[in-house]
């Protein structure tokens, strides 16, 4: 995917281990009480990367599509400075855990909110 300036689209992305490691750090946590944190991966995610990284794991052809969005990049410095939180998965490790996922097949498949 394209963002809005023809660039690869950069999005911010968490593993949910990740997430469930930030918030076990903010529980009873002082320091976290009534603050907001931005949880997500150090980097932004880039199309791109990803299309190079499936293009060579899984001779996957990449397709270009163009979108009206705007890359965006969160800043977690707060989390790792306030609860000592660092992400751990990284970007290969997010492609092949997301690629390799298989629903069980007592596992139905919900949409709670489609958009």
């Amino acid at each position: 995917m394209h963002d809005a300036s023809g660039g690869f689209l950069k999005r911010n992305f968490i593993h949910v281990d990740d997430l469930v490691g930030a918030i076990l750090l903010s529980i009873d946590n002082p320091n976290a009480y009534g603050e907001l944190f931005n949880i997500a991966m150090n980097d932004p995610v880039d199309y791109g990367e990803v299309s190079k990284l499936l293009e060579t794991s899984r001779q996957v052809q990449r397709a270009d599509i163009a979108t009206p969005f705007h890359s965006n990049w969160l800043d977690n410095a707060k989390a790792r400075k306030v609860l000592g939180w660092r992400p751990e998965i990284s970007l290969e490790e997010l492609v092949e855990r997301a690629w390799n996922y298989r629903r069980g097949e007592n596992d139905p498949r919900i949409v709670w909110y489609p958009g």
